[in-house]
């Protein structure tokens, strides 16, 4: 028997080791409970990178070249966060829950968004651009229309007085978070709010009565529209804050246990309240006596 036709026992060993992995994966993968696609609570990251993978291979996920992950959605791709306690999976998170909130209100029947003024403080301050000259159009004056005679009154400072545009309106979750339970798992639906960077900055005479009623009958030609800024006496500034519609894939019994554990939290503080406010009371009648 020639040396090539041996059978190495280090490479029999090697392969026997990787198909009992693979059965291993295999029955893992089949008997847990999903939370979300293949993925199942308390996978170890090694599991969860080859469900990716296997993902991946079925077009449902997509991978970039710094291995974040994506769920593929017709227009966009929202980004998959799993989180791992102890190099155990937790929960799943989605990206982009504003975008994908329309799809889970049509299966879930839930609430619909809601219009919010997202405006976190207004300030109003005189324009210091104000000029209110004529309209020049090739070295001729032209009269600019009446309704470009600014008659805002303001006082200066931190205002809240309430003026509607559509670039300080958002839609919102009418009420958060929201809760959908199945059977094995629970989707989190929930949002917060937080400040945009950039502020947004509204003329006066963008808003006056004046201006909206002739809008409603004229086009603001480009020429026009450059005198809006000239022609305002104040300039308001809003300084925006912007929701953010996170949604999370949790186990039913990890839920059930947190939501267990924080009910008994609230039940604790409420007890150790009412010792605190019997114990006022008591010293309070004993300080009656006592003075």
């Amino acid at each position: 028997m020639s040396c090539s036709s041996k059978e190495n026992p280090s490479n029999n060993r090697m392969e026997l080791q990787k198909a009992f992995t693979d059965m291993k994966f295999r029955q893992e993968l089949s008997r847990h409970p999903k939370i979300f696609l293949k993925f199942w609570y308390g996978m170890s990251k090694e599991e969860f990178h080859k469900v990716v993978d296997i993902l991946v291979a079925e077009n449902v996920l997509v991978k970039d070249n710094d291995d974040a992950v994506y769920y593929k959605v017709p227009h966009f791709k929202p980004m998959l966060k799993p989180y791992f306690i102890n190099n155990t999976l937790d929960q799943i998170e989605l990206s982009q829950g504003n975008n994908l909130y329309d799809i889970y209100q049509q299966k879930y029947k839930l609430p619909g968004l809601v219009e919010k003024n997202i405006v976190a403080e207004r300030y109003v301050e005189e324009n210091s651009h104000y000029r209110p000259l004529p309209l020049y159009h090739r070295n001729t004056v032209k009269e600019l229309p009446v309704c470009f005679n600014d008659k805002s009154l303001y006082s200066n400072g931190v205002k809240n007085f309430s003026f509607s545009t559509q670039s300080n309106k958002q839609k919102v979750l009418s009420k958060s978070p929201i809760v959908v339970e199945k059977e094995n798992n629970v989707i989190v639906i929930e949002q917060s709010f937080s400040r945009i960077p950039l502020p947004s900055v509204t003329y006066s005479l963008s808003l006056s009565p004046e201006m909206q009623q002739y809008k409603s009958t004229h086009a603001i030609t480009d020429e026009q529209r450059q005198y809006i800024c000239t022609h305002s006496k104040y300039k308001i500034t809003e300084l925006l804050s912007g929701s953010v519609i996170k949604i999370t894939y949790k186990s039913r019994l990890a839920y059930d246990r947190e939501t267990e554990a924080y009910r008994q939290s609230v039940k604790a503080m409420n007890e150790a309240l009412k010792r605190k406010n019997a114990e006022n009371a008591l010293r309070s009648e004993k300080v009656m006596v006592e003075i």
